[in-house]
């Protein structure tokens, strides 16, 4: 390894102490010389923890020239490298090797493949195409099944209380819209989103009085909420601030995360989180109006179509998708 501290040290390429005949490896390269053996100075890019070595070009070497036998098998392993190995189109640039447009190698380990621009479009096209299909027929369901939609306004964020719960079925019929009155007060954002002050729920029952109606609406039901982390914890929260042992008192019903889904459906990918950005919902801020907004989400997945809306079971999608 080499000691930084028997080097000279420029503040960059451009310093006017640094000789001209001290080149990188890769300047020295494109004059068809081999670096000495050890370097003679380095630069240090502090902002990307770089370092780049010097050396003396009176000390460099000619490159020996390949044999024309070696350069036919450089210029084949270039040409390898720039080939497609799905369609087996040579493209001007270097490919890539992709792990998810792989398969299973003979030892059962996942392979990478050079897959070109094109063929990477196409695969991703039919596999968007396939997601789309999967989650029309998992809305079809949820509506042929008619889950439960839930919703809830809080008094804010973190350890926050409910101050109205929402749930509709999938035919649209509000099941419940019920105010509660919270024990702690709202912020000043909650109210600012949703409306419910202290002086609106002031007659209205503690969360304790509502659960018994609560529980014979949800027990045994597939029930969907639109960002599902959030209402669950706030729901948990004030079950447990109540002595309710909150994991019991969910178990009764079968969660699933709306928002989660339409996201998949609407496909606006993140590159920098590397999933698809999250949709808001766009709602009332009413817990019963939301549940409305949610199963209108619902009803879009599950009739559409490249053609315009149609009836449930109606085939969609054709392969030029």
């Amino acid at each position: 390894m080499t000691d930084l501290a028997q080097l000279q040290q420029f503040t960059w390429f451009d310093d006017p102490a640094k000789p001209a005949h001290y080149l990188t490896k890769t300047e020295l390269a494109k004059l068809g010389l081999k670096p000495p053996a050890e370097p003679v100075a380095f630069i240090y890019w502090k902002k990307k923890h770089t370092t780049y070595y010097l050396y003396d070009q009176n000390l460099a070497t000619p490159k020996r020239k390949p044999t024309e036998a070696q350069a036919a098998a450089l210029a084949k392993a270039q040409d390898a490298l720039k080939t497609c190995e799905v369609c087996g189109e040579v493209e001007t640039y270097r490919i890539p090797k992709d792990q998810r447009l792989g398969g299973i190698d003979e030892d059962g380990k996942r392979c990478r493949l050079r897959v070109c621009n094109a063929c990477y479009f196409c695969f991703y096209a039919e596999a968007r195409r396939i997601d789309v299909l999967r989650i029309r027929r998992w809305a079809q369901q949820m509506i042929a099944e008619n889950w439960l939609i839930l919703d809830l306004e809080t008094t804010g964020l973190g350890n926050a209380e409910i101050m109205q719960i929402g749930i509709v079925d999938c035919a649209g019929a509000v099941l419940m819209n019920q105010l509660i009155k919270p024990r702690q007060e709202p912020t000043e954002r909650a109210v600012e989103v949703h409306g419910i002050t202290m002086e609106r729920v002031a007659d209205a029952p503690d969360l304790l009085d509502v659960l018994p109606q609560l529980a014979e609406i949800l027990r045994g039901r597939e029930v969907l909420v639109y960002n599902l982390s959030f209402d669950k914890q706030v729901l948990a929260w004030c079950l447990h601030v109540r002595d309710i042992n909150a994991r019991t008192w969910l178990e009764m019903a079968s969660w699933n995360d709306l928002m989660e889904v339409y996201s998949d459906w609407v496909g606006d990918w993140s590159h920098s989180r590397q999933a698809n950005r999250w949709q808001r919902l766009n709602g009332p801020h009413d817990a019963a109006g939301d549940c409305l907004a949610a199963l209108a989400c619902v009803k879009e997945m599950a009739a559409f179509s490249m053609f315009g809306p149609l009836e449930l079971g109606a085939v969609v999608l054709p392969n030029e998708y």
